[in-house]
């Protein structure tokens, strides 16, 4: 998730990094909590009036409670999740509980993987179990990550942009970071040894993301998603008649294209702000405009 409300953005302080990674640790123990307490809330508010009127006991009525809520929880996950055509690279759970950022009606194309390199070998946060995260590669050559955080796609597109340059990401921030923002996202590729570059476009103007493009390569997108709320995508390619997107998505770890217009329905930031990493071409174009004004 990115932490972002259109043209604002916050700045998380140091107890809730903590609180966040503590979250991402401990799922199952957030959710028993949050079902715990709305059996106590709906309990609280029904029992009164149960036995007041029929003389029930305040714990059959939190008993009958508890287990109709738990029921609808499991009934209605298996509902809501029916199987996908296009699958991502793992299944994967957030704090929203499993939601599709693109649904399958509105992807065109599902880029294949053609070949994988090992990232990491860790110990699953959730698990504790031993595992493998791999980098896979599109038969476009576009390096995908998936987001190893809960809600951290600000770390892992900032990594899929790394790998494409040919650096190296840094795991810890991959596998740690939640609710990240532009300035973090920046901070990533300064310390992989590159430099960022920040551009302000006219919002939800595909022309002026195409040039972009082609000028300076992948960038960085925040999009909102009806499911997943603030979202930081890679934009990879705009179609010459601007009718089709290209885009890396960390949350189910795959390259898609989808439809102008199903992607300009999520890209609504007021601030419309991308983030690429500099090429020779703008660093050359920066250092000449530099030389410039210290000849003036």
């Amino acid at each position: 998730m990115k932490l972002s409300i259109f043209n604002l953005h916050l700045v998380k302080p140091a107890y809730l990094e903590q609180i966040e990674s503590w979250i991402h640790k401990h799922p199952t123990t957030i959710k028993v909590v949050k079902m715990a307490g709305l059996i106590f809330g709906v309990g609280l508010l029904i029992a009164p009036f149960f036995t007041a009127s029929f003389g029930i006991p305040a714990s059959a009525c939190f008993a009958v409670t508890g287990g109709a809520l738990i029921t609808a929880a499991l009934t209605s996950e298996k509902v809501n999740l029916p199987p996908r055509k296009h699958l991502p690279i793992n299944p994967f759970e957030s704090m929203h509980d499993k939601c599709n950022i693109f649904e399958d009606k509105e992807i065109i194309a599902h880029h294949p993987v053609i070949r994988k390199e090992l990232l990491e070998e860790c110990k699953n946060l959730n698990t504790g179990e031993e595992e493998k995260v791999y980098i896979e590669f599109t038969q476009n050559n576009k390096a995908i990550i998936q987001q190893q955080a809960t809600i951290g796609c600000t770390a892992a597109t900032a990594a899929m942009l790394i790998k494409d340059r040919g650096g190296k990401p840094d795991f810890s921030t991959l596998q740690c970071r939640n609710l990240g923002n532009d300035e973090d996202i920046q901070q990533d590729i300064q310390n992989a040894g590159f430099r960022p570059m920040i551009t302000r476009l006219i919002p939800n103007s595909l022309p002026k993301l195409r040039k972009q493009l082609l000028e300076y390569g992948s960038a960085i997108v925040s999009i909102w998603d009806p499911q997943a709320g603030g979202h930081s995508i890679v934009v990879d390619e705009v179609s010459k008649n601007l009718s089709q997107v290209r885009l890396r998505d960390p949350y189910h770890g795959w390259e898609i294209t989808v439809s102008a217009e199903v992607f300009q329905s999520r890209w609504i930031d007021l601030d419309c702000t991308v983030i690429q990493i500099e090429n020779e071409a703008a660093i050359s174009k920066k250092d000449h405009s530099l030389e410039k004004t210290l000849k003036a």
